[in-house]
């Protein structure tokens, strides 16, 4: 009589539970990490420097003059207090001198029912010249943006 041990045929076949849980992992980071991607840009972070991202090295100077031309209404941001990413949008845009319009969803039910007509509940929400960031501020394309119009 031959005695087959608990188990045994299960090492025998193919593991398929842990084959899928893998597979599984992976997708789950592939899937992260294009998320990440999508809002920030390959560059890493949504406030990446304009040098690295465009592959320029604008000065201070350039933007200065670019920020000069702007005129009331070109930018409107849709913002709040308590935004890390908004209070940063804002730092990099007062630095170089844009002209930029601000309504708090916070503060203003007209706001918060504006930025739901768009289509987001997120801010930094953007509008620089016709042009939608909906993936927050990216000071690359929100330059592209000024100059593209």
């Amino acid at each position: 009589m031959t005695r087959v041990l608990a188990g045994t045929d299960a090492k025998r076949g193919f593991n398929w539970r842990k084959w899928l849980l893998v597979w599984a992992v992976l997708c789950g980071i592939y899937a992260a990490y294009q998320g990440h991607v999508r809002r920030t840009g390959a560059g890493g972070s949504g406030l990446t420097s304009i040098a690295v991202r465009l592959g320029a090295n604008p000065t201070t100077d350039q933007l200065a003059a670019l920020a000069a031309g702007t005129q009331p209404g070109d930018v409107l941001m849709y913002t709040a207090d308590w935004c890390p990413n908004c209070r940063a949008a804002r730092n990099w845009m007062d630095q170089y001198g844009f002209r930029y319009e601000t309504c708090d969803v916070d503060k203003g039910a007209g706001c918060a029912q504006q930025l739901t007509a768009l289509g987001s509940d997120g801010v930094p929400y953007l509008i620089v010249k016709g042009h939608h960031m909906e993936d927050g501020f990216d000071s690359a394309e929100f330059v592209a943006a000024l100059n593209s119009k």
